[in-house]
């Protein structure tokens, strides 16, 4: 839903979801030939990214910073979700949430010069993600953002995914730049209303008495 609410930003050029992380083993061949395990290279995808689509054609580069690229964007879940507070007889749960919206900036290829132009930018994903933002299905109601922090300026908040090693560092230096904010808010489940769920093929089908 945050999402959405960006996607009229047509400046973010790459901007996704809740990513999760994608791993990949290092491996280095031993004097006899054995594969020996050194680290591992971890990448922010799409949820729905099957394993064939990230390493075999190369989705696991979607949201890494790219000097053909005007500006990558993409949400962190840091802070999982709780239950606040119960209302209503135990019928409507309150609860929080918290994430982490994380952005790169190629500033050559917007165009600009300004290397403090992410100060003009950020205000307007706040504007986007601040506030009430109603319904947003019929499990999830009264989503809303109540604070959004500026995380410090430095390339760990990119941690712990591989770009951020100090080795890619060029990726943080003009004509790049990026910045982190920390999303938190609240929305209710109301447990008297959840629709059926039905998954395909979970019918069952009774045996005749």
């Amino acid at each position: 839903m945050l999402r959405d609410k960006l996607a009229t930003l047509t400046w973010l050029e790459r901007l996704g979801g809740v990513v999760v992380n994608a791993v990949k083993p290092k491996y280095v061949t031993g004097a006899d030939g054995a594969q020996i395990k050194t680290g591992e290279e971890v990448y922010p995808v799409a949820c729905d990214t099957t394993d064939a689509d990230c390493w075999n054609n190369g989705k696991y580069k979607f949201f890494m910073p790219d000097s053909s690229v005007s500006a990558v964007g993409f949400f962190k879940d840091t802070g999982g979700v709780s239950v606040q507070s119960v209302q209503e007889s135990n019928s409507r749960l309150r609860m929080a949430f918290e994430l982490q919206f994380l952005c790169w900036l190629n500033l050559k290829k917007l165009g600009l010069t300004d290397c403090e132009w992410t100060g003009v930018a950020i205000p307007y994903v706040v504007s986007k993600l601040w506030g009430e933002h109603g319904e947003v299905q019929d499990v999830y109601q009264q989503v809303s953002v109540s604070r959004i922090r500026q995380m410090p300026k430095t390339p760990s908040i990119f941690q712990p995914y591989t770009f951020a090693e100090a080795e890619k560092r060029g990726l943080f230096l003009y004509p790049y730049d990026y910045f982190g904010l920390v999303i938190s808010g609240t929305f209710d489940v109301n447990v008297a209303c959840l629709p059926t769920l039905t998954l395909p093929g979970s019918e069952i089908e009774c045996l005749p008495e």
